[in-house]
């Protein structure tokens, strides 16, 4: 199993692949962006699941909302007592890209990170835009 990680090239959405191919892992490699973290991330937005070596064929992205807990500026003493708060809930989009077949197209493979990147930044303008008129409409 391989797992690099990186950026979709010219943005900083995180794709993590997993596939069993030892030859397209370091291609995938070398067409992400590679950036150094100060914090492990919550998750990645987009995950990329590639089976070479099957006779069946199947290409696809799916976007998702999920809920992710809203950040806290104050992260208290450090440790769980038990007794903590439920946290409040965001909605957070994120991807998955699947491709399957002998000898997928790494093309392909862009392509599917490329398009999911672009879904995922519509969403999140989408959601921004949500959160600001609703803001507006309390304040009036």
């Amino acid at each position: 199993m391989y797992c690099p990680e990186g950026h979709v090239p010219g943005t900083r959405t995180s794709v993590r692949v997993i596939t069993n191919s030892a030859t397209l892992a370091p291609d995938l490699l070398a067409y992400l962006e590679r950036a150094p973290r100060k914090d492990p991330p919550d998750s990645l937005p987009i995950t990329a699941y590639i089976l070479v070596g099957t006779e069946e064929s199947f290409t696809g992205y799916a976007i998702e909302e999920i809920e992710v807990p809203v950040p806290d500026v104050d992260d208290g003493p450090g440790w769980v007592t038990g007794h903590e708060p439920e946290p409040e809930y965001e909605p957070k989009s994120v991807a998955s890209v699947v491709v399957v077949g002998k000898t997928p197209d790494i093309k392909v493979i862009v392509a599917g990170l490329e398009l999911s990147q672009k879904a995922l930044a519509v969403d999140e303008k989408e959601r921004d835009a949500k959160k600001e008129a609703a803001e507006k409409a309390r304040e009036a």
